[in-house]
């Protein structure tokens, strides 16, 4: 299961482009079509920018525009030689009075922001009931919509230490 786009925001999938023989096609650079297609709409051609990654992986890029409403998204993938992706994601909302969290998290030598973290949240200092999660950004930050209340941060980035979990009150 994919992880939810973002609403609002630039959000990036990758994918897989083979060919009827299951083979992964390689050097289609940024060549390869993408049109896509909000809840029931008819698809339309993308406005997001599309690259290689390698080995026959690929990636797209979708605008914020693309991700600012609430529910299924449909993607269709082709390109001369390769079998069409089909592709299905979930934009996410914010439920009714969640407030937008930005989760800091810096360094305790020097304050230094901490890129490419995972940052979960959960209800409970016992770590049983995740409620959300992310990556932090290269100004360390993880957003998150979460209704008022106590909450337990947890983190984890290789080469780091973190006392687990760091309790936040989201007001």
């Amino acid at each position: 299961m994919q992880d939810p786009l973002k609403l609002g925001q630039i959000n990036t999938i990758t994918f897989a482009m083979v060919n009827a023989g299951g083979i992964e096609v390689l050097g289609l650079t940024n060549t390869f079509t993408v049109l896509i297609a909000k809840g029931t709409q008819t698809h339309v051609p993308s406005a997001g920018l599309r690259f290689e990654i390698g080995h026959g992986q690929y990636a797209y890029m979708l605008m914020s525009e693309e991700c600012d409403t609430v529910g299924p998204i449909s993607l269709v993938v082709t390109a001369p030689g390769c079998v069409q992706q089909n592709l299905h994601y979930v934009v996410e909302g914010a439920n009714a009075g969640a407030l937008k969290f930005t989760y800091a998290l810096t360094s305790t030598a020097g304050g230094a922001p901490i890129e490419a973290a995972q940052v979960w949240v959960t209800t409970d200092a016992a770590e049983l009931n995740v409620i959300a999660s992310d990556v932090t950004d290269s100004f360390g930050n993880a957003v998150f919509w979460l209704q008022p209340g106590t909450y337990y941060f947890w983190r984890a980035k290789d080469n780091f230490a973190f006392v687990n979990p760091d309790i936040e009150e989201v007001s």
